[in-house]
């Protein structure tokens, strides 16, 4: 699934993800999600549907360790690097917005942040 969104191919990715869901929470040597890697080669279908298919809630799981209580997909730096990488690739106006709604769901949800600064900025 890293190698479908780094080179952009939404359709692989696709049946990939159809039969082996799992491959969405996998994080390659770089700490990276298929959604890193398709934000970081700007394939904007490619990840637009990895956004919609990947569940804010699950738990990732690192390449060596295979360890399945590693931080949610959005939360934490991993969430932050998407985002820089979702602007670098030009998506802003696209992604972002959707992308700061995910990522202060899980800093609510973690303790970080506060629902009442969150209403504050909407």
């Amino acid at each position: 699934l890293n190698t479908a969104a780094r080179f952009g191919n939404a359709e692989a990715a696709k049946i990939l993800v159809a039969n082996h869901s799992d491959l969405l929470y996998n994080r390659n040597e770089n700490d990276w999600l298929p959604l890193h890697r398709a934000a970081q080669s700007a394939h904007k279908d490619t990840l637009s549907y990895l956004l919609m298919v990947t569940n804010p809630a699950c738990k990732t799981k690192k390449p060596i360790e295979n360890d399945l209580e590693h931080m949610a997909p959005f939360e934490d730096d991993s969430g932050v690097e998407l985002l820089v990488l979702v602007i670098a690739s030009g998506f802003y106006g696209e992604f972002c917005h959707h992308l700061w709604y995910i990522i202060s769901y899980s800093l609510i949800r973690i303790g970080i942040l506060d629902l009442s600064l969150l209403a504050a900025w909407f």
